[in-house]
């Protein structure tokens, strides 16, 4: 990495050795240098660390210079395209922080690692786990694009062949756990009262999301678990989300209640593909949305058991294993931390680590789950550059609570617990980190479009944190090359 001129905030560290009467700004005001010990770049990709996803917003009058034997300053931030020669290579690189003086203020070391494309052999089962961002919002334009680009790449440079694992599935068996809005709470507590429907000859189905309704109530559809029956009809069970009464002004219970009555569900509108209406046989309330969670654990307190998620959906198709478990979350958690008072922010950041190793220990126990799965775990996007994206996507909702810079300071603290709880740690040998926060361009990696503003149209950000086609597929090339050279380490 050579030259780099911008400000850095790596996931990490805040670095010693800046004397509290030097005249330079008070320590808690310094950007954090948070870079993990090793970024991983594959064959065939391009690593970017971008000025702006290397510096927070309120780090003014700092500049950064990144020193490497490979790589380029651009006007925008580092770049490197390994060669085929440099495989398997290690490149050590140095981070510079300078104040407004140009006297550095601290430094922090890490390395570039050089993958080979590609690795293993035989079926790779892989799980993605996410919120939107895994989801692959808009759907229509992105819908699970981080996981389905992953499984391309592998494919291409051949060897292994990926099997993708979840519920949430797109075209061609891309699939994926991962579902908008949720947090890692949402994947490590029992959370809200779902529906679930069992069913039998059910016509097809018009999607996840879709909407039906029954006695009264609406509904829509979350996940779906059927096997093929005769005819082309299938049977298993139906995940829903109670939406509330059709009709809230009549007299009409709320929430629906557990029973052993057979029903029907009618679609809210018409489909295009001429889904009908469904008979169920059996209505369970309240049921957990979260996959991994087992009521039945605990004397019925309830727990997470990853390995019964597994086999409840017939291993997708594949073997009783999780390869690779890809986890991203931490956008919703942030901001559910940014609207809430500064003296609370510690506090919650340390209650959303705990939920962390909560998930990454669920998905390796023993009992329970896979000791050799290995999880890759993301340091999130911050979303794009332009904080008034941010204000007219969510001021409605928040108010004045909400701010970029606000929301950003928090996500960036928590990239520094994450690698001080995970990056290279004994205790946690099979975790990595993926440095998708770091490589999205938070530019032209999100969507632009026609926004007005003061009464004039202008060219802006439509979308303050979801990726357009090229921020997504920098996060699956931050995932891929984790995983490249992980394989290259240890083969499975």
């Amino acid at each position: 990495m050579k030259n780099l001129t911008a400000i850095i905030v790596c996931c990490g560290m805040v670095f010693p050795g800046l004397a509290a009467d030097s005249g330079r700004r008070p320590a808690e005001t310094r950007p954090i240098l948070a870079v993990p010990a090793r970024v991983y770049i594959a064959v065939g990709r391009e690593l970017n660390l971008w000025n702006d996803t290397l510096l927070d917003a309120g780090a003014t009058g700092w500049t950064v210079r990144v020193n490497c034997a490979v790589g380029e300053h651009t006007g925008r931030g580092f770049r490197f395209t390994p060669a085929d020669t440099q495989v398997n290579r290690v490149f050590p690189a140095v981070v510079h922080v300078a104040d407004a003086d140009r006297r550095e203020v601290f430094s922090r070391p890490f390395q570039i690692c050089v993958a080979p494309a590609g690795g293993g052999a035989g079926v790779m089962q892989l799980l993605f786990i996410g919120d939107s961002l895994t989801q692959g919002v808009p759907l229509t334009e992105c819908g699970g694009m981080v996981s389905g680009t992953v499984r391309e790449l592998l494919e291409a440079a051949g060897g292994a062949r990926p099997l993708l694992m979840g519920r949430n599935q797109h075209a061609d068996d891309n699939r994926h756990e991962g579902w908008g809005g949720w947090s890692f709470a949402s994947f490590t507590a029992q959370g809200g009262g779902y529906c679930r429907f069992t069913v039998a000859g059910i016509p097809p189905l018009p999607g996840s999301r879709a909407e039906y309704t029954g006695e009264g109530l609406r509904y829509r559809i979350h996940s779906v678990n059927l096997l093929p029956a005769d005819k082309g009809l299938s049977q298993g069970t139906l995940l829903m989300q109670c939406l509330g009464p059709v009709n809230p002004g009549q007299a009409q219970a709320a929430r629906p209640s557990a029973s052993a009555t057979p029903g029907i569900l009618t679609p809210a509108r018409r489909s295009a593909n001429g889904a009908g209406e469904i008979a169920f046989t059996q209505r369970e309330y309240p049921v957990s949305a979260n996959p991994f969670w087992d009521a039945s654990l605990h004397g019925g307190k309830g727990g997470l058991d990853v390995r019964k998620y597994v086999r409840d959906y017939r291993c997708f198709g594949g073997e009783d294993k999780i390869d690779f478990a890809f986890i991203q979350l931490g956008g919703n958690d942030c901001m559910g931390v940014a609207i809430e008072p500064e003296q609370e922010t510690a506090s919650r950041l340390a209650r959303i680590l705990a939920q962390a190793k909560t998930l990454v220990r669920a998905i390796q126990a023993n009992p329970g789950g896979y000791p050799d799965c290995r999880v890759i775990l993301a340091l999130p996007t911050i979303g794009c550059n332009s904080p008034d994206t941010y204000v007219r996507n969510y001021g409605a909702q928040f108010g004045s609570r909400i701010s970029m810079a606000r929301y950003e300071s928090v996500m960036r603290r928590l990239w520094d617990m994450l690698i001080r709880e995970f990056d290279g740690k004994p205790d946690w040998p099979g975790v990595r980190l993926a440095v998708n926060g770091l490589v999205t361009d938070r530019d032209l990696g999100y969507p632009k479009g026609e926004v007005m503003l003061d009464g004039k149209p202008q060219i802006l950000h439509n979308n303050a944190v979801h990726p357009n086609a090229v921020g997504y597929r920098q996060c699956a090339e931050a995932y891929y090359s984790v995983m490249c050279g992980w394989l290259a380490e240890t083969p499975l």
